[in-house]
């Protein structure tokens, strides 16, 4: 999935790749290592503020395949805000 990412967006610490898939929805894949949150508790939180913002924002994406990379500490509300913005460009940009 790395290397066959049509398209790449980096919003500060968080890299997202996406690809077309044929399964007919959009998909959620999450990377969330130890560099964007020491505790599990902190990692989970940006895991389950992503899978929201994922979520509301499903509906109008293509049928892709989206890994999500946080790769440094974020704040979970900054983490959210660009989630949304970044699906929305992902919606009229994204491979068919």
């Amino acid at each position: 999935m790395l290397r066959k990412a049509r398209l790449r967006w980096q919003f500060g610490p968080v890299r997202i790749l996406a690809v077309g898939n044929t399964m007919g929805g959009a998909r959620l894949g999450l990377i969330v290592g130890r560099r964007a949150g020491r505790k599990a508790h902190q990692r989970n939180r940006l895991k389950r503020t992503a899978r929201e913002a994922f979520r509301c924002q499903a509906g109008g994406l293509p049928p892709v395949d989206v890994l999500l990379h946080v790769q440094a500490p974020i704040h979970p509300k900054e983490l959210k805000s660009r989630l949304e913005d970044a699906f929305k460009k992902m919606s009229s940009e994204a491979p068919r």
